[in-house]
């Protein structure tokens, strides 16, 4: 759903203050805050954030030149929520722990027998963390098993799953059904998402007649249920939808509350991802002639033969599908990815924030204690890192380019890709900064690389965290979080935090640092 800038001024004046009570701060009268810089630079940039009625607790900023020294600080050691930017230390860690030439495998063995090639017994399929198995990868598979030598199944599909303990969502204090907050499994497929599509179908004289849900990749394991009872969300989550795993049924559960079933499609989160991927490859296989009398979870007997191992693409270049779009899924597979091969051992949540942890300590150098991770996508309300942070991960990439070039290239560029597609469109800006940002409500932050109007390089991290918001909504649960006036309320200050950051970047893209 989008909001007119009308309406989002209409939203601001109720929420926070129409502009007649609109407040300005004078930075340099505040004890808190310290700027630093070229005084035209410097004056600029502090006019421009004071025009913004901002509280400056709320800001905290570092810009740099290649060289180290300052072009503008503001709170520049200030703890705050990262969201999304805490994807910069993971990319680094991740490239550190296994090399950019690293490869994710997909196992497949069986126990039994192959005779004139009908394969009876079991089939055994492991996962080790590849985040970008699709259908696509699915096919290809039982295109190699063909080829050597297996046209035919009959017996159990077992799915190993011991690579890495298994996840039901990345953070249960967000909602666990949101596309962006997927359960995570060593053996995962498609994001571990489904697409649910509300049609309606027709009669012979094409009157509408009957609502129908479709589940794609796969309608195998999922029932879709119309629900009397509201589930509370916003109007902008409508068709509003829950999906839960039932152990009694063995199938995942979309309850949708029936006010709301229109034509519409949506993009959901499973909670139990082998169960998608048996679904799929179940289904895949059928159409070989394959059948299955069962599908459980185990683990590969050391008894049993490797039919092959399909191999992902590159970490190099799946770094790209994790930053340009900021995909928490990918993320956290990553990172969790990290820890087990680090280990040696299944690793679980707190490993893989401690390989974070670790490599920001000793790699980068960053001890200062207030630097905190609890997981790989920033998809938190605890994590936090400061401006510094942030500067001094970019400048020891750049200066240590043979292990982190890859980080650079995985970023958006300004005004063409991902999440900067729609931002810093003006010709000083297009194409002249890389960048990661990061978004939770009340939160919005911002960091990258980018290219004065002489030519210079200036690393930036500028970070908003209204601070009031979030102390006033600590209390609330997932789903109170999702009601109509709080998201009315986090997306006008996620505005506000965003024009902020594009107006000091365009400042600084026509500026001679």
């Amino acid at each position: 759903m989008r909001i007119s800038h009308a309406v989002i001024a209409a939203i601001c004046l109720s929420l926070i203050g129409c502009a007649a009570k609109r407040v300005t701060y004078h930075l340099s009268s505040l004890p808190l805050v310290t700027t630093l810089g070229s005084d035209s630079i410097a004056k600029t940039l502090t006019a421009i954030i004071e025009r913004s009625s901002l509280p400056p607790q709320d800001i905290a900023i570092l810009i740099e030149r290649a060289d180290g020294s300052v072009v503008y600080s503001l709170n520049a050691k200030e703890p705050m929520l990262p969201a999304s930017t805490m994807k910069i230390l993971t990319s680094m860690a991740v490239l550190d722990a296994l090399g950019p030439a690293y490869r994710f495998s997909t196992d497949i063995h069986y126990t039994g027998t192959l005779n004139n090639r009908v394969l009876e017994g079991s089939l055994f399929i492991k996962g080790n963390g590849d985040p970008t198995l699709d259908v696509g990868a699915l096919r290809r598979i039982l295109r190699r098993l063909r080829a050597q030598g297996v046209d035919r199944f009959h017996g159990k599909l077992i799915l190993d799953t011991s690579y890495f303990q298994e996840r039901g969502s990345i953070n249960n204090g967000f909602l666990r059904s949101s596309s962006f907050n997927p359960a995570l499994s060593p053996l995962s497929i498609e994001n571990n998402k489904i697409k649910l599509e509300l049609t309606t179908d027709k009669n012979a004289r094409g009157v509408k007649r009957n609502l129908l849900a479709l589940v794609t990749p796969v309608n195998e394991g999922f029932s879709v249920l119309a629900d009397t009872a509201p589930l509370g969300f916003a109007a902008h989550h409508n068709p509003q939808c829950y999906m839960a795993w039932s152990d009694v049924l063995a199938r995942h559960q979309i309850s949708c509350y029936q006010e709301t079933l229109t034509p519409a499609s949506k993009t959901m989160s499973v909670t139990e991802p082998a169960y998608l991927f048996s679904g799929i490859f179940t289904r895949l296989a059928a159409g070989e002639g394959w059948s299955f009398s069962s599908v459980e979870k185990g683990t590969i007997p050391a008894t049993s033969v490797k039919l092959l191992s399909h191999l992902s693409k590159p970490l190099a270049d799946i770094l790209p599908d994790l930053n340009i779009d900021s995909n928490n899924f990918i993320a956290e597979m990553l990172l969790l990815s990290a820890a087990s091969e680090s280990l040696d051992r299944p690793a679980n949540e707190q490993d893989a924030a401690d390989l974070l942890e670790r490599f920001t300590k000793e790699t980068l150098s960053l001890r200062d204690g207030s630097l905190y991770a609890d997981n790989g996508s920033g998809l938190s309300r605890n994590a936090r890192l400061s401006p510094t942070h942030l500067v001094r991960a970019m400048q020891f990439a750049d200066k240590n380019r043979d292990a982190f070039a890859d980080l650079a290239l995985s970023l958006p560029l300004a005004g063409w890709q991902g999440t900067l597609t729609k931002r810093l469109r003006r010709n000083q800006a297009q194409l002249k900064i890389i960048g990661k940002t990061g978004h939770i409500d009340y939160v919005s932050c911002l960091t990258g690389i980018g290219h004065s109007a002489n030519g210079q390089v200036f690393f930036f991290a500028i970070m908003n965290n209204d601070k009031q918001g979030l102390e006033q909504s600590s209390a609330l649960s997932a789903l109170e979080r999702e009601e109509e006036s709080e998201w009315q309320r986090t997306t006008v200050i996620a505005s506000n935090f965003r024009k902020l950051q594009d107006r000091l970047l365009l400042t600084l893209l026509r500026s001679n640092l």
